[in-house]
């Protein structure tokens, strides 16, 4: 009953238009902890990206949510028949171990698909090139005003044969800036788009496309900042640059 009163909250925001997109989004992946009591869940389900650089195949979200993802875990893609398929993060680790890499200032965390496989092929014919990231030689591309769409899974629903993930409609509303009083004290770069998923696409990567130009990830939705004297209203959203991804990677 709590689950489905968020979800109306959230189809009557607004700040955004919310539509679902099927079978075109299968870059997308959901993340939860089984291990966890439903009544604590919120803080340990959300979206991953699949991502390639060049010969390495990885799972791109948030560190706060890596951080709940132990050996009880897993991710729900699509299959071949663009089925639901849960996947153990274990079972992707040589070591079958669950082991994140974290960047040192980012909120931002990058699981490698290791091992070989039908899981790791699956995952691969579904990742995205991490060409279309924005790198930090291209950040001036992220201006305000410009629009972005925002792919997940909110408060776990985009799941039901298949994975049929929602999409966000929103804006960038500031130039990349260094906040670290809304990054927990961290001193890095940060992106804030229009409220549009009500906190509840953790993870979510935000994909900017200009007409006549590739559509590109400008990075990933770390989480909703609200304005404590307005009843929690939804203000706008910390965007983690996709830039950061690379930091972590290179060091794979």
């Amino acid at each position: 009953m709590k689950r489905y009163f968020y979800f109306l909250v959230l189809l009557f925001l607004g700040l955004s238009i919310c539509i679902q997109a099927k079978n075109d989004c299968d870059f997308t992946v959901f993340l939860q902890n089984d291990s966890i009591s439903e009544s604590d869940s919120s803080c340990c389900y959300g979206t991953g990206t699949i991502i390639k650089d060049g010969a390495k195949l990885c799972i791109v979200t948030t560190a706060k949510l890596a951080e709940q993802l132990d050996s009880a875990s897993y991710l729900v893609c699509n299959n071949k028949d663009d089925l639901a398929e849960k996947i153990y993060l274990k079972t992707l680790s040589e070591s079958g171990k669950v082991q994140w890499h974290y960047h040192n200032s980012a909120d931002l965390a990058v699981y490698p698909v290791e091992v070989k496989g039908t899981a790791k092929k699956l995952l691969k014919n579904s990742a995205i090139d991490a060409k279309i990231l924005v790198d930090e030689k291209r950040k001036k591309e992220i201006e305000k005003r410009k629009e972005v769409e925002v792919v997940g899974f909110p408060i776990g629903y985009g799941i039901d044969r298949g994975l049929n993930p929602f999409i966000f409609q929103s804006r960038i509303l500031n130039d990349v800036s260094q906040m670290p009083a809304l990054t927990d004290g961290q001193i890095c770069d940060i992106v804030c788009i229009q409220s549009c998923t009500g906190g509840a696409c953790n993870g979510s990567p935000v994909f900017m496309h200009e007409e006549g130009k590739l559509m590109k990830i400008i990075g990933f939705v770390q989480r909703t900042v609200c304005d404590e004297k307005l009843n929690r209203e939804p203000v706008f959203e910390l965007v983690i640059p996709a830039y950061y991804f690379f930091d972590i990677v290179d060091k794979l």
